[in-house]
Order: structure tokens, then sequence, then C-alpha cells
């Protein structure tokens, strides 16, 4: 799909699909591939289509955050940087000393401890925060009588680290219907000689409103540094305030984001297993490099595949959203202050049922979206996932919002919270699941005191040109009775696989092998095998073999008949004795280099053991 793009302004353009499907604003820094129509007078972006989904995607961009504006806070003179950190304030944690932290940890329950106790913002973080909130209400109170300034975002919700940016958000009285609209964007003198009056001012779009704020503090606060719109759904000023060492986004009358933030730390409260866990993922997701731009992933994009996630466990850590919605009035209409009120609504939901520990739901979310699939749209107002396809003939999702992964928002149906992540950011995306799974699969990634122990293996920083590494494809598995045959069964039947035995007389190996076949893969039998199992659950008088069949048979049907083989390899099996233990070692040898073998590999690890284990 050809995309047209044309400048705006200085900072910012956009960048529009030809059938208007999608829209981003982004920063004039953009890096993108061109080619010229044959009349050399327009140019176009190709869209790439992305390895995780057959869903249309956007065009090839990096890094659309104003380039570099967070390191030039004063005179253009670039902070003294020692260490890499995942934050950009100066008393953000730097990475080399959260490493050193977790490596010296014992256990990684006590990885997860320290990290939270070291990364988290402190009560005094908080504090000076609010602060520069009421210190900016005073600047803004001669053109905002009755405004209110209220933080939000990680600093309310719980799951800010050090050195996170601050949003804040200015409230009047005014309701949208009641805006007014100027021709041009009012001076600060304008109030003074009485050409405005401060109702006026108060209720100014919030576009206005957020231009005329940038005059203000450009006059008032001359700690504040490099002020930057963004012209966007939402308006935001991005800017450094030197005297409270704060990057800042600045919005005005930004209600939605003001009740996702009630949500969030409503479900917090509601288990803390929620914050832990997200605090975790967004900082893996920083050292990933997909979170952290407007091409990429958004931190609230990253809540949202938490609360995804821990929805469809069994049983369900979190509710849906539409009973949070009937039962929860401090979510619909309370003040952040009001904690009596959303202790009360807590109260209303019961504990979960499920016990288990955030180790083991850490484990259980990387391989959960490793397989997941993304020609779905995860649907938190109803703890589900529905295809692609259901959303099409919808009069309130509109096809622009479609993109390789599709979060719909919880209040706002029409809208994909992962709307503006860009290809680039999805496969990188994908990328670092595979990494991340292929590392919880090591020896070394439960052994204390060594250097990839547990969460350091995950933190393992993102260079420019990761590529994921064809490693060894080896499964080992504790030896049973008739492993071969029940191996084929399992490839051949469990995952339609198709199959055709070696000789294996013919093989001269000073380890005898018991098995050796060739395999071949028409269909992607281990994507999206989750929520068809769900779907399956009642089949009590089908065996587990016989389950997986299933589950592989409705995926399949779901394609056209194909002869073009999608992956193909020869798999050894054979018998080792190591320190009295007898092991089966499964060999997949790949015919050709793909992308897809590392997770193929990964996937048979995690499936092989527990299917044979049980026939």
């Amino acid at each position: 799909m050809l995309l047209v793009w044309c400048l705006k302004n200085p900072f910012s353009f956009t960048v529009r699909q030809i059938s208007k499907r999608y829209t981003t604003y982004c920063n004039s820094n953009i890096s993108i591939q061109t080619k010229y129509s044959k009349n050399n007078k327009l140019r176009y972006l190709y869209a790439k289509q992305s390895c995780i989904s057959t869903s249309v995607v956007v065009c090839l961009k990096k890094n659309m955050k104003p380039k570099g504006w967070k390191d030039f806070v004063d005179k253009k003179e670039k902070f003294a940087v020692k260490d890499f950190a995942c934050e950009n304030g100066k008393d953000a944690v730097p990475h080399s000393v959260l490493i050193f932290k977790l490596q010296n940890c014992s256990s990684i329950s006590e990885q997860i401890e320290t990290f939270n106790s070291v990364m988290r913002l402190t009560s005094n973080d908080i504090e000076k925060r609010i602060n520069f909130c009421r210190h900016l209400e005073d600047v803004l109170r001669i053109y905002f009588p009755k405004l209110k300034i209220c933080p939000f975002g990680s600093t309310v919700t719980e799951l800010g680290l050090k050195g996170c940016d601050l949003d804040m958000c200015l409230q009047t009285n005014f309701e949208d219907e009641e805006y007014v609209t100027l021709q041009e964007v009012p001076n600060l003198s304008d109030l003074k000689e009485g050409l405005l009056t401060t109702e006026t001012l108060a209720r100014m779009t919030p576009l206005y409103m957020t231009r005329f704020i940038k005059k203000v503090f450009q006059e008032h606060c001359h700690d504040i540094k490099e002020i930057i719109q963004i012209n966007g759904r939402c308006p935001i000023l991005k800017f450094y305030s030197d005297q409270y060492d704060l990057f800042c986004d600045f919005s005005c009358e930004n209600k939605v984001s003001m009740k996702n933030t009630k949500l969030i730390l409503f479900l917090g409260k509601l288990d803390e297993r929620f914050l832990t866990i997200t605090r975790i993922i967004r900082y893996w997701a920083k050292c990933c490099d997909i979170v952290g731009g407007f091409d990429k992933f958004s931190c609230y994009a990253l809540s949202l595949l938490v609360l995804h996630f821990l929805q469809t466990r069994n049983p369900p850590i979190l509710p849906p959203i539409n009973e949070v919605s009937l039962k929860s009035e401090y979510v619909n209409q309370a003040e952040f202050e009001n904690f009596k009120l959303l202790f009360e609504d807590i109260k209303k939901f019961p504990k979960s049922e499920n016990s288990k520990t955030v180790e083991e739901l850490l484990r259980e979310f990387f391989f959960y979206f490793l397989t997941y699939d993304f020609d779905s749209v995860m649907q938190l107002s109803t703890s589900s996932s529905i295809p692609l396809s259901s959303f099409v003939n919808l009069k309130y999702f509109d096809r622009k919002m479609f993109n390789t992964v599709n979060i719909q928002d919880p209040f706002i149906m029409s809208y994909n919270v992962t709307v503006g992540a860009q290809f680039a950011s999805c496969e990188k995306f994908q990328r670092s699941l595979i990494q991340a799974c292929e590392a919880f699969q090591k020896d070394t990634f439960l052994i204390p005191n060594t250097e990839n122990f547990g969460l350091c293996s995950l933190f393992i920083k993102s260079t420019r040109h990761t590529e994921i590494q064809n490693g060894p494809n080896t499964i080992e598995i504790r030896s049973i009775p008739d492993a071969s045959s029940k191996l084929k069964k399992v490839l051949e039947y469990g995952l339609l696989f198709n199959c055709v035995s070696f000789d294996m007389n013919s093989e001269q190996s000073s380890v005898p092998k018991i098995l050796k076949l060739h395999c071949k893969a028409y269909y992607n039998t281990w994507k999206g095998r989750y929520w068809i199992n769900k779907q399956l659950q009642n089949s009590d008088h089908c065996s587990p073999l016989e389950i997986e069949y299933l589950i592989s048979k409705e995926i399949t049907n779901k394609f056209k008949p194909t002869n073009e083989v999608l992956c193909e390899f020869d798999c050894e099996c054979k018998e080792s004795i190591d320190n009295t233990e007898s092991k089966l070692i499964v060999h997949l040898n790949f015919k050709e280099e793909k992308k897809g073998n590392k997770l193929l590999t990964i996937f048979l690890k995690e499936f092989i053991p527990p299917i044979l284990s049980v026939l």
C-alpha cells in the first residue's frame, strides 16, 4: 500500500495513507525509504508486511521522538552520561547498577523484590512531582483562575520508575461542547488589555490552550527548557524543568488519559501482581527499544498487554473491563484522591483464586505472546481475543485503526491503542519475545551469581542491529518408554506435520539414533493455540493428544489447502546417559535458514515434554 507524506512545520508533519486509513504525527527527523512515481513529483512510502501478522501495517519509520531534545536542557550542552539508563531524569538508576544488584541475588523472587525496591518512585519523588504541579498552578492562575493541574500516568498508578517523565493535565470546569473557537492563539497581553476574559481562555480548545500555555511558560518559567509542541490526537507540550529536574508531558482537558489512569490504579489495587509484572515488562521493553517513541509502543499499551494476559489466566487474575465499569464508581466518576471510594469499590470484586507467583506469571507472559495470533484484536472489555475479520463490519471500528498488533481501547471501542506502533517496532517486539523465551529455556537462567541469571538475561540492552542468533536447535527430555513412536505421534498427529521416517540401520553413529524423521509443515499450527484450547476445555472425553489434534485441525481449517512448505526440517532422536540419568535428545536440523525457525524450536521445547509425559 502506498503512503504519501507532506511537510507541515519545522517540528512535525503528517503521514497519511492515500485511503485515509491512517494518520500519525511524527518528528521531521524521520528516516524513511522512498521511491519516486513515474512523474517524479510525488514521493511515496512503502508499507512492509509484518512477520507477525497479515494485517495492515504502516510505513517504516525510525525515532520519531524529537531527536535528542532530552539531552539538551541548557545552552545545548549534553548531560555527562556515564551509563545507560532506561529513564531520562538525572535520578534514573543506571542500568549497570541495577544489573549488579540483580546478579547478587540468590533467587529470582529476590531479584523481583530488589527490582521493585531499587526502581520504584519513592514518596519523596512523588512529592516533588506534586509540588511542581502546584508551582505551575501558581504560574497559570492569573490566566485560568479555576484551573487544576493533575499528575496522571505512571506517577499516580505506582508504575513509575526513577527518572521517568511526569504526565500532567490542566483541567477546567468546562465540558467539550462549551469550547470556543478563536481565529488565532491569543497573546498574553490580550488579557491585560481587556481583549479577552479568563472565561474565554478557559474555554479554548485543547490545541489552542496548549499553544497559549507554551507562551506563558516561555514568558514566566525560565527554568523550563526546550518546549516542544506535539499536535496529535491529544496536543502535548514536552519540556524539561531544570529547577525540579523533571521531563514533562503537559496536556489540557485530557479526560481519556485521566480515566485510563484511574483504571490502571484500580487494577493495581485489585492485584499487586499486575503492578509488579507491568514494571518489569516496561523496563524490559525499554531495554529492547520497543517503547518510548511515537512510532513505538506506548507504556499504556504495555500495561494493557499485561492486563490482557492476566485476564486470560485460568482462573483469571483480573476481571473484564465491562465488569469494572459496571461496578466501580471510582473509575467512572471519582477524583484520583477519593481513595475511600476506591477501596469501597475494590471490596465488590472477589480475590482471584489464581495463586501463581510473579515469577511463574512472568515466564507465562512471554510464551503466551510468542505464539499469540496477532491477526486478532485483544478485547479487554470482555477479556477475550477476537479475529480481525469480526471487526470489519462493525460500525464503531474504523479500518484505519487496524495494525500489526491490535489492542482495543477498553473505553473507546473504535480506537486501537497500538495504532502508532510501526512495523520496525512490531518486528523488534517479536524478536525480543523470542530472545526472552530463549533466555528462560537456558540452564543458566536459574543459576545464581552468573552473568545472565534470571532477570539479568531479560534486561540485555538492545542494539540497533540486534538479530536473532541461530543457536543449537536441541531439545532434552527425560527418557520414556517407546519414545520414538510417541514423538512421531506428537509431530504428525498433534501438530499435523507431514513426517516421513528414515531407515536407521543404514546410518553409523557413536550414539545410536532411535528415530529420524523428515518433517514438513504446511500450516502454522503453533500460532494461536491458546484460545482454541480454551474453547475446547469441556472436551473431557478427549485425550491430551486428541485435544492437540483438534486445536491443529481448527487452525488449518482457517486456511485454503496449499502445497507450499512453510517449514522443513529433519528431526533426529537419540538416547543419552548422563550421570546415570537417561535422556532423550531431539535435534532439529532445518533445511533453510528462516526467521521462524527459532520461534518453532522454542515452541517445540515447551510443547513436546509435557505432551510426552502424559502419553
